[in-house]
């Protein structure tokens, strides 16, 4: 190894464990002068935003990065650590905690090996108008590279002293090494080590507001910050040229300017499958792909099976989001799915079809919505029985956001032991709730999973558990009385914390952190938007990006 190179990297490696070490480049348009013309709405006046700081790239923003700076054969090498949820997301993860002595050592066989991936595709170089080098130590034609390689990855312009660094390291390793492409896959490999590409940097500049000197210290975000939040909250990946060209110009300066960028990105691909990534995350689908079942109660479990229920479970939010940009509370009324050969037979439909197809679902069955879904009934289930306590903390907990406590120290969290077999599952229930230390919590969900209680632990729909007529009745504190889960469905369909729960933690999920006191405003404003809109998940999205809570972060921690 060359010793510049072996310099280059161990600074690389050392900052990374703290974070950056300086503030990206301090361009500001008129939001980062504090609002400007951008005529800032009123609600500005009283939120006090998160703090700024930073936070690691996602593994799917790490990957989304390198394909569309470096090239899908640089992507397909890539092996960033696995992400570490906080509060139910990885962002909140990503933003608190710290990376590991062996997440640095992931970080770097991963730079090395994309590095030199890219050097070899011929058409991924040749995108960064790569010049014909006239030696292994062409410091002009390797600056040339390196600025466009590092402009996208770094999501902004190196300055003199960066780029004259890393074109020494690489003219000094490619002579060493008699190559060109070489050397500079030395400097790529320093510039993904960086703590500039590994983490988001969210500082934004001092915009003090003068009327009122109790009002708490805000930063607006530059534009490329700017910009940089709203690539990896809408695509998962880092800005592309024309738009970090864009903030660069200025051209973020309004919140109409900043709302055509965020429509113009939700047409791109890309911003289905971020979504799609989301709601894997927050509705537990990819928890699927690690389910367990009995392999004698369940034989048909398997990767294919499992592979069509996340396949349809996205499918019907796809359909609900995209397809139709209709109202996402229809994810818990939905009486459709999409069904193919292996999931028809649980859902009592005829399909020999190897793809999905949407499908009315037999009203007997009287599935609704997400809640209805295979995928969820699995994922909310033990190995051989169903689960209606997870199945009722979910709606708690992800469809309400309401706080679900643990239960206490001396409490053994679960179901007693019924020596006869012959006990339902509600019935075993019913012998927690007889205990005054469970009873407090459990009021709160079983009932809720009571409902859902016609569907076994793979979702397959059944009328008897143990030979007892299943009871779907049940009333629960804060939502209602119900029948079964159709009636369940709609009393969620019409619950206001439906949907205020979905822009909370599509919220949480973009900022990186829970949402605080202070923020409490922008959640009311956004709530208000999605209700006035038809509750389109779409708009929503826009409205987040577009929201001075999402411009705007409080002084750096």
């Amino acid at each position: 190894m060359p010793a510049a190179f072996g310099l280059g990297i161990s600074v690389a490696l050392v900052v990374a464990l703290g974070g950056p070490t300086g503030c990206v480049n301090g361009d500001i348009g008129e939001f980062g002068s504090g609002g400007g013309a951008g005529a800032a709405p009123p609600i500005e006046t009283v939120i006090e935003p998160g703090p700024g700081g930073i936070r690691r790239l996602l593994a799917r923003q790490y990957l989304g990065s390198i394909r569309v700076v470096l090239g899908e054969a640089a992507a397909a090498v890539a092996t960033p650590p696995k992400d570490i949820p906080l509060h139910g997301f990885s962002t909140i993860g990503a933003a608190q905690l710290s990376v590991t002595p062996s997440d640095v050592e992931t970080y770097e066989s991963s730079a090395r090996a994309v590095a030199k991936a890219f050097m070899a595709d011929d058409a991924a170089v040749a995108a960064h108008d790569k010049c014909a080098p006239t030696g292994p130590d062409d410091a002009a034609c390797m600056g040339k590279l390196l600025t466009s390689v590092g402009r996208l990855l770094w999501r902004r312009q190196l300055d003199g002293t960066e780029l004259d660094s890393l074109v020494g390291l690489a003219t000094t390793s490619g002579t060493a090494l008699a190559s060109f492409d070489q050397g500079a896959a030395y400097a790529v490999t320093a510039l993904l080590q960086a703590p500039e590409f590994l983490y988001i940097v969210e500082l934004g500049e001092p915009a003090p507001i003068a009327s009122d000197e109790a009002l708490p210290e805000r930063h607006w975000l530059t534009q490329t910050e700017l910009a940089t939040r709203m690539s990896f909250f809408f695509l998962d990946q880092t800005p592309s040229r024309d738009l970090l060209d864009a903030a660069l110009a200025g051209k973020f300066a309004t919140v109409e300017e900043l709302s055509a960028a965020a429509t113009t990105m939700l047409a791109q691909p890309e911003a289905k499958a971020a979504l799609g990534a989301y709601y894997d995350e927050v509705f537990r689908l990819a928890l699927i792909d690690e389910a367990v079942k009995d392999a004698v109660e369940f034989p048909e479990w398997g990767e294919p099976l499992k592979a069509s229920m996340r396949s349809s479970a996205r499918a019907l939010l796809d359909d609900i989001v995209w397809t139709r940009d209709s109202d996402a509370r229809e994810i818990v009324t939905a009486d459709f799915a999409f069904v193919d050969a292996q999931l028809a037979p649980l859902y009592g439909l005829s399909s020999l079809s190897p793809n999905l197809a949407k499908m009315t679902l037999p009203a007997e069955q009287a599935r609704t919505g997400l809640l209805g879904s295979a995928a969820f009934l699995s994922v909310f289930s033990h190995a051989a029985r169903s689960s209606p306590t997870k199945r009722g903390v979910f709606i708690r907990r992800n469809l309400l956001c309401d706080t679900v406590p643990p239960p206490p120290a001396d409490v053994v969290p679960q179901l007693p032991d019924d020596p006869s077999e012959g006990l339902t599952t509600k019935e075993l229930l019913a012998q927690h709730m007889d205990d005054d230390a469970c009873r407090s919590c459990h009021v709160l969900f079983d009932s809720l999973g009571w409902s859902l209680e016609i569907y076994d632990a793979i979702g397959r729909h059944r009328t008897k558990d143990k030979g007892a007529s299943i009871d779907t009745s049940g009333v629960s504190p804060n939502v209602g009385e119900f029948a079964g889960p159709r009636e369940l469905g709609a009393l969620l369909f019409e619950h206001p914390q439906l949907p205020d729960c979905m822009v909370r933690n599509l919220y949480r999920n973009s900022m990186g952190h829970l949402e605080t006191k202070g923020e409490e405003p922008a959640i009311a404003a956004l709530d208000q938007s999605f209700a006035a809109g038809g509750f389109r998940v779409q708009d929503l999205l826009v409205a987040v990006a577009t929201s001075p809570a999402f411009r705007m972060v409080g002084a750096p921690k």
